[in-house]
């Protein structure tokens, strides 16, 4: 791939941004690597529910914190916030912050809403004309938010786009009914750097939500389809690829 990436698989406090926001600075102070990516909501839990309205302009100020470091560093980090477009429409994003450059955002087209999830009751969905990548060292680079990769536009798209790797942040619960959710993001993972010829690094939340628990399971896949970095379940870590 030619960088090296942090896939930071962190316990996320719902609703507490400063709290998360000092275990992210100190990820970032303490890592050697081009890129350090973060779960889904990173900054304020997945279940926050209404804290959202409180919390996104808490986490756009930990944004610019986060920058004051990857400008230093001359790095990359992708983190997760809820994102205000327009007073009271709120977006499920992820924030890409490279060094001396404004930091960017990257809407989740389709949200879940099925089973445990209800997030068209909070957020509303990007546009996926709106779909782009982005350069980082000579690479070509693109992210998607957890439920994209149930779909094959958004990745599909990203790598027509150019895009050598593609990094899903997600928040993925253990418990969906009926079915094994950590084999099937594995085939999923697998499928996608096939049929498309890149690099996919999935970086999940762990441990306990409010009704659910985050499993882990952060994995990156290579173009050829095979798994070169699979982490713990059920266990907050980080590891470098």
């Amino acid at each position: 791939m030619g960088l090296t990436v942090e896939l930071a698989q962190i316990y996320v406090k719902p609703g507490d941004v400063e709290g998360n926001l000092e275990k992210h600075l100190k990820i970032i102070q303490n890592s050697n690597a081009d890129c350090i990516v973060f779960p889904e909501l990173s900054l304020t839990g997945y279940i926050s529910k209404d804290a959202f309205y409180n919390s996104s302009k808490l986490a756009l100020s930990g944004i610019q914190k986060i920058k004051e470091i990857v400008d230093k560093k001359q790095n990359c980090v992708i983190v997760g916030i809820p994102r205000e477009v327009r007073p009271g429409i709120f977006r499920n994003s992820a924030s890409v912050i490279r060094n001396g450059r404004k930091p960017f955002f990257v809407d989740k087209f389709y949200l879940a809403n099925y089973e445990l999830f209800d997030e068209k009751r909070y957020f509303q969905p990007g546009d996926l004309r709106t779909a782009k990548t982005f350069s980082f060292n000579g690479k070509r680079l693109g992210v998607v938010v957890c439920e994209d990769a149930w779909h094959p536009e958004p990745i599909e798209l990203l790598s027509r786009k150019g895009a050598e790797a593609i990094f899903i942040i997600s928040a993925s619960p253990l418990r969906l009914t009926g079915k094994d959710i950590r084999d099937n993001w594995r085939s999923l993972i697998v499928a996608h750097s096939l049929m498309n010829s890149v690099w996919v690094i999935f970086v999940n939340m762990v441990g306990q939500g409010d009704e659910e628990y985050f499993w882990g399971g952060s994995m990156v896949s290579s173009p050829s389809g095979k798994i070169t970095l699979e982490m713990k379940e059920l266990e907050e870590m980080n590891a470098i690829t």
